[in-house]
């Protein structure tokens, strides 16, 4: 690279087709955000290219629209099925117009292609999105992913993915990120930190409540940001909102934050012994600051074991190694036996065999109601496989994602769909909190039987499945399709632990105030039409295929079945005499992934980068080389950028 050479994408020619830059920008409004996330594409090669993007947004976000400027020329795109879709847009390209194609890859990552991108033009793509955050143990924790880690596994035959879907990496690759959150209200007053990213904030002057959150330095996408907002008092609350595309239905969203005796069903003072299967993961993804996070929750978990419990120790990578046949029960000899084998814990055991780990370790011996405390990136194909085993196993997995890039999807729909629950842990965070909360999440009664109260009468056209399991501080966020608004308190019922009684656990109560303003009322609707319509593509693809589609369609959302197409059209002279040359948009590699370091250290305009290479074999994971590089043609570069293609 010579001087002033600017990092970027490079063709095979050498050219550049650079990301000029990803800026996110936010507003935090109660348990709402809504963001826009753009992205600048610049072709500086000397062709016609279709440039190929997949990024990720945060679990149980919304995509509610796309804008996209060519040469700032804006166009908004629109919403299609599938196949037309894709038809429409491979036929604007072989006309030699320019097209833009997004789709949803999976819960959290979409694939946006970029058509007919001719010779030194410009285009901002500007995703418009809406999350409802949950509060997490007296506090809300905002994670907004940045970066596509490689995953473990076969991309087509395990995750299901096409050809151009398939994210490629490059350690060369750097992109700039920007970022400004306003937090408004009441959250204006919290205390806010980012244990991923440098910020800075400003508060506006009365009478607004407004704390305006950015970057305190010009940063690069190679890890997740993430912000926490702590010292926060919340309730029960519930918002209504008027469906102005189905005229005479109200939308409800009942946030419940759950009240539950200290001790569950135990007496006062009585602690609920536990039983717990500890897996760990200790695949080479895993290595460095992710691994050392992984054996302090763990040496942090079982010092709060206690008498009455009992534990057994796992990890895994292409294989798995169990410390015991069954569950030991707590005392000094077993204590100091963890603690030796923490100690020869490594991030050295290759690939990310998760299935099979989780088979092996359901397998052990141990009581009815033992569950699973399990500690991984989560950086693997397959996820219904995965999740089908462990529904089935009868246990509740409680998950602790850790690293700079941990899949939110796989780490959610572990917890959610047996009954536990999940934290992040970001390298470098403290992580005495997150194991404190699963601790407690752990320790608490088992609610079974949950249903709401309160809205009888009102004529539910469609409720949220409601959740398998309710902890004490985590949010409980339901949604209702309703033929009339209700009024009143709405309650969250529930059973504890194997008791009959019925109990009460949250009320939010509905007043006039309660429905919301139109420009919210409408985001708040799609929003419950896309929880809807991802429930039906994910419980029966094929019986739900049409009713998931025809709500797709009629509000406007991208989903499994649908996806989003603009067409820009060109005249006559502006259209390219051949078809674009496609090019994938490599990924940058997460900080810190494997063990390898990430330095963006500037000198004279180069970029210079402290690695220990990660490289798959047949055998398991190897460090190749390490040392410090220049991203110059030189031989050890060609073997970097080689081996920057692997998938997992």
């Amino acid at each position: 690279m010579r001087d002033g050479d600017e990092a970027g994408l490079h063709t095979p020619e050498g050219d550049a087709l650079a990301v000029l830059g990803v800026q996110l920008t936010g507003d935090l409004q109660g348990t709402l955000l809504q963001a826009r996330l753009e992205q600048r594409f610049g072709n500086q090669t000397g062709q016609n290219v279709e440039a190929i993007y997949s990024f990720p947004l945060p679990w149980g976000a919304v995509l509610l629209g796309l804008t996209v400027s060519f040469n700032d020329r804006q166009f908004t795109g629109s919403v299609m099925p599938k196949p037309q879709a894709g038809a429409r847009y491979q036929q604007a390209l072989a006309e030699g117009d320019a097209a833009l194609l997004l789709e949803q890859v999976d819960e959290t990552r979409y694939c946006v292609s970029i058509g007919n991108l001719a010779q030194g033009e410009t285009c901002t793509i500007t995703v418009q999105f809406a999350q409802t955050l949950p509060y997490e143990q007296q506090g809300l924790r905002l994670l907004v992913p940045t970066v596509l880690a490689p995953r473990y596994g076969d991309p087509l035959a395990d995750g299901g993915l096409g050809p151009h879907q398939v994210p490629r990496h490059s350690l060369t690759a750097v992109y700039p990120f920007d970022l400004t959150l306003r937090l408004h209200g009441d959250l204006a007053t919290a205390r806010v930190s980012s244990p991923t990213h440098s910020i800075q904030t400003i508060v506006s002057a009365p009478p607004a409540q407004v704390l305006t959150v950015s970057l305190a330095a010009a940063d690069v996408l190679d890890r997740d940001f993430v912000l926490v907002l702590d010292q926060l008092a919340h309730g029960s609350v519930a918002l209504l909102a008027a469906d102005a595309w189905e005229a005479g239905k109200t939308v409800m969203l009942a946030s419940f934050c759950p009240q539950l005796a200290p001790s569950g069903a135990a007496p006062a003072g009585q602690v609920l012994p536990m039983a717990v299967k500890v897996l760990v993961d200790c695949s080479g993804s895993m290595g460095g600051q992710s691994i050392d996070t992984a054996r302090e929750a763990l040496h942090g978990f079982i010092g709060q074991l206690g008498e009455g419990d009992h534990f057994s120790l796992s990890r895994f990578g292409s294989q798995v190694e169990h410390a015991s046949q069954g569950l030991w029960p707590v005392n000094d000899r077993t204590r100091r036996s963890a603690m030796q084998w923490l100690q020869a814990t490594d991030a050295n055991m290759g690939g990310t065999e998760l299935n099979g780990a989780l088979d092996s370790t359901f397998a052990l011996t141990a009581p009815a109601g033992t569950d699973v405390l399990l500690l991984t990136d989560a950086q693997v194909y397959g996820v219904e496989r995965v999740v089908a085993t462990a529904r089935a196993s009868g246990h509740r997995i409680f998950v602790v994602g850790i690293g700079n890039s941990a899949d939110l999807g796989v780490v959610h729909r572990l917890a959610e769909s047996t009954g536990g629950a999940c934290d992040f842990v970001a390298p470098g965070e403290g992580i005495r909190a997150a194991v404190m909360r699963m601790h407690s999440r752990m320790r608490s009664a088992r609610m079974t039987g949950v249903r709401l109260q309160g809205l009888e009468g009102v004529g539910v056209q469609w409720q949220s499945a409601l959740p398998g399991a309710v902890f004490e501080g985590d949010t409980v966020h339901v949604w209702a399709v309703l033929d009339a608004p209700p009024a009143g308190p709405v309650q969250l019922l529930g059973r504890c632990g194997d008791s009959a009684q019925e109990r009460l656990m949250a009320t939010a109560t509905i007043t006039q105030g309660t429905a919301l303003a139109p420009a919210a009322a409408d985001t708040l609707v799609r929003m419950a039409a896309a929880v809807r319509t991802q429930a039906l593509c994910y419980e029966d693809p094929t019986r739900h295929a049409p009713r998931a589609t025809e709500l797709a369609l009629t509000y406007q959302l991208v989903s499994p079945l649908t996806d989003m197409v603009l067409v820009l059209e060109r005249a006559d002279h502006e259209k390219p005499a051949t078809m674009p040359r496609q090019h994938q948009v490599p990924q940058m590699m997460p900080a810190g992934w494997g063990g390898a370091v990430r330095h963006a250290r500037t000198a004279r305009s180069r970029n210079y980068f402290e690695c220990r290479v990660p490289n798959y074999t047949p055998s398991g994971l190897a460090m190749d080389w390490e040392g410090l590089y220049e991203p110059a043609i030189s031989s050890p570069l060609q073997k970097l950028q080689h081996d920057a293609r692997w998938t997992a």
